[in-house]
């Protein structure tokens, strides 16, 4: 057969034609539905252009909040973060100062040229000036901060210098100071409350006109006592947003799960449950965060997270690098409507992913606190199981992926197949060396999707099944402790 004869190729222009007809009729009736549903879905609707989470409005315009506790010394404070980074590797060393946003200097021995790490090349770098060897030369063997410093016509704020020794009683000079906050495009009210966006919360601060303030730890809970009292019992809840939210600060998952434990746990400890979540946070932030829970002197860690490495690191991360021909199909509706998982990678390339960006941190805040000997806990993920979705809710979850979780090119059966290679990755690698491993993903597949606002924030109810599930694991790990306890005290 001739291929290159006339009438063959004509037969083939009329293809390639009717094909290209298929797609932009499927694309146009694609495009038309999308914006039927957000115009007539009942569930977008009432959303009314805001987010799906959000916290209650305050009845009173300025509510007085109560404040019990100052917050920690900023001494103590600091120098617990510098012992913390005199124990890591430079990989985190440099996380350490760009997350933290300062810049830092380590001098191992006064002979020996110091080690500088920078949040970014544009950072003025001043420990090359003469204002820093200034103040070390006078007080070099002394812990010292200042809010600000100002020598000549140069001013630099938090100002932290820290002599320490390491576990070889090797001696070790730590400086810092802070670089220029990053701009976040948040309005005026919700920068107030950031010492650090999405990465740390103002101590006792507020957001104007809602029900929302931080302690004297800068979390979203009561005042806290440290030293922490003695017979006292205290769980922190770390993560993201899914640990925080709640329309109240009690109607969070970790107040509601105290309530319960206080109310059903009969042992001799009294318990308490302190919400550390903050939004937006990662598993490599959380790990940085460490050294701020640990101060807090919490018997049991519990860890959930996992949307925002999902949604804002890795699916932008393998969407920027796919090939050529992928990256053409994407900007079509019809393909990532259709074929979502097209635009994933293999799953052993996830897994792979997964483990380097996610569980690899998680396994050093499991180490670093299994060595401080304080117990940690992990929960799987929950999201909203599509296969149970109706088509009204399948619609709204696409739409509030895509407006509030990555754009066009971010679709909910993406992130609901990663998370659950995720969720596998975790009880397989965690459910027997974690000191307790709670079924959050498990439980919440069995639930009506209703249960959440979007792919991972809950409403109401979903957050108090969070609190009741993690009640049962719970009492059962303080029924093992006691008996444990007890077992000690016979023998001793």
């Amino acid at each position: 057969m001739n291929l290159i004869n006339p009438r063959n190729l004509y037969r083939l222009f009329l293809l390639c034609i009717w094909l290209l007809v298929v797609l932009l009729v499927g694309e146009s009736t694609l495009r038309i539905y999308e914006y039927i549903v957000c115009k007539t879905n009942p569930l977008i609707l009432s959303l009314n252009n805001q987010p799906p989470w959000t916290h209650s409005e305050s009845i009173h315009e300025a509510r007085a909040q109560t404040i019990i506790y100052p917050p920690p010394s900023i001494i103590d404070w600091l120098t617990n973060r510098a012992r913390f980074f005199l124990q890591l590797d430079e990989q985190d060393r440099l996380l350490f100062s760009s997350f933290y946003q300062i810049a830092i200097l380590v001098q191992e021995d006064e002979g020996q040229h110091p080690i500088i790490y920078l949040p970014s090349p544009s950072t003025q770098n001043f420990f090359n000036g003469d204002i820093i060897v200034s103040i070390l030369d006078k007080e070099k063997n002394i812990v010292k901060y200042y809010p600000s410093f100002t020598k000549g016509e140069m001013t630099i704020s938090d100002l932290f210098f820290c002599p320490l020794k390491d576990e070889t009683d090797k001696e070790f000079l730590i400086c810092w100071y802070k670089t220029e906050t990053i701009d976040t495009n948040e309005t005026k009210s919700e920068s107030d409350i950031w010492e650090i966006p999405y990465f740390e919360y103002k101590k006792h601060a507020q957001l104007p006109s809602y029900e929302f303030h931080t302690n004297n730890f800068g979390f979203r809970d009561e005042d806290i006592v440290v030293p922490k009292p003695q017979g006292v019992f205290r769980i922190l809840c770390i993560g993201g947003s899914t640990t925080e939210e709640g329309p109240t600060e009690k109607e969070t998952y970790p107040n509601f799960l105290e309530k319960l434990l206080i109310e059903e746990y009969k042992g001799p400890y009294k318990i308490e449950v302190i919400n550390a979540g903050i939004p937006g946070i990662s598993a490599n932030k959380l790990w940085l965060r460490l050294p701020d829970f640990v101060f807090i002197q919490p018997d049991l860690v519990i860890y959930c997270e996992g949307a925002n490495d999902i949604t804002h690191i890795l699916l932008p991360y393998w969407i920027k690098n796919l090939p050529q021909i992928k990256k053409f199909a994407i900007h079509f509706t019809l393909f990532r409507n259709c074929f979502p998982l097209y635009f994933l990678p293999d799953k052993d390339k996830i897994q792979e992913d997964l483990q380097k960006d996610i569980l690899s941190y998680i396994e050093k805040i499991h180490n670093y606190l299994e060595n401080k000997k304080i117990g940690f806990a992990i929960m799987s993920m929950p999201a909203p199981n599509y296969s149970l979705m109706s088509r009204v809710e399948k619609n709204y979850f696409q739409y509030v992926t895509r407006k509030w979780w990555g754009g066009d090119f971010i679709n909910y059966r993406m992130y609901y197949y990663v998370l659950h290679v995720y969720n596998q990755l975790i009880n397989e690698q965690f459910s027997d060396k974690a000191d307790l491993y709670i079924p959050m993903y498990e439980m919440f597949q069995q639930m009506p999707p209703s249960c959440f606002n979007d792919l991972c924030h809950q409403k109401l109810k979903g957050i108090q099944k969070k609190a009741e599930v993690s009640t049962s694991f719970l009492l059962k790990y303080l029924q093992k402790l006691q008996i444990e306890d007890n077992n000690n005290a016979v023998e001793k």
